[in-house]
């Protein structure tokens, strides 16, 4: 295979529910997403997990440690997430030489295993950062609960941040407020679509009326999606716009999204 054209940035996970363990993890679904949307996908992990990695086109550095392990449970009040173990930190050692280059590079830290100046490693890039990992705390035994960014955390080196508005506890202050980070910032907010942040000014996209079928997953191939065409436009609203369908199509049940299906729903939306 060669160079990569897209490289994805975080943990693979165990995910822990009542069926017992899936594979999870950003960097397992961008992989995915990125190789359905025609591109040449790399991912750097860090766990027990080459073994379950096997299915998954694109080239893989995986660093052996203990695997990530998230314990998902489904309630009236929404999902409640116990961290059980964490793989090591990646950093840009982490990455090899050729890899950095990659004109698509996706950050998608869980646990904060990646530091956010990361984003500012790859100059020829464009950077996407999908920042849930680092809105997330958790206590001793494990609790994730939400938390803000710290202040003086800035994504001037990245493109754009993606969040959703679950991950800032359905904070409107949080998401304005991460307009002043980055210059492009999508918020998420499943049926109810997207708001996109553009130097501070705000700009709504509608949802697409599916019946969702497989939530886990759509925020990571937004951002996939998003990077992805942000990179080959450079305009944040085709993109915002580009990615909301396939996250709609993946939400529905209808497999990782293509660019022929893409744009054929889009066209029965226009």
């Amino acid at each position: 295979m060669n160079a990569p054209d897209f490289l994805a940035i975080g943990h693979a996970t165990r995910d822990l529910g009542r069926g017992g363990w899936t594979l999870g993890g950003g960097v397992v679904f961008a992989m995915q997403a990125a190789y359905a949307l025609g591109r040449r996908p790399a991912m750097v992990t860090s766990g027990d997990v080459r073994d379950l990695l096997g299915q998954i086109p694109g080239l893989m550095k995986v660093t052996p440690a203990a695997t990530t392990t998230f314990e998902n449970v489904y309630t009236p009040a929404g999902r409640q997430q116990t961290l059980h173990a964490r793989a090591a930190d990646l950093t840009l050692d982490d990455i090899p030489l050729a890899w950095r280059a990659a004109p698509v590079v996706l950050l998608v830290p869980l646990c904060h295993e990646i530091a956010p100046a990361l984003v500012d490693a790859f100059p020829a890039s464009c950077v996407v950062a999908g920042i849930q990992g680092w809105l997330r705390t958790w206590d001793h035994s494990g609790r994730i609960t939400p938390r803000r960014l710290p202040a003086g955390v800035a994504f001037g080196g990245a493109a754009a941040v993606t969040a959703s508005i679950e991950d800032l506890a359905g904070d409107e202050a949080a998401a304005r407020e991460l307009a002043d980070r980055c210059r492009v910032v999508a918020i998420t907010r499943g049926h109810a679509g997207v708001t996109l942040f553009q130097d501070g000014e705000p700009i709504s996209l509608p949802g697409l009326p599916v019946v969702e079928r497989m939530p886990t997953g759509a925020g990571d191939v937004f951002a996939t999606a998003f990077a992805i065409r942000l990179a080959e436009t450079n305009d944040p609203v085709e993109a915002a716009s580009f990615a909301n369908v396939a996250a709609a199509i993946w939400v529905a049940g209808e497999g990782m999204p293509r660019r022929a299906a893409i744009a054929a729903r889009r066209a029965e939306a226009a």
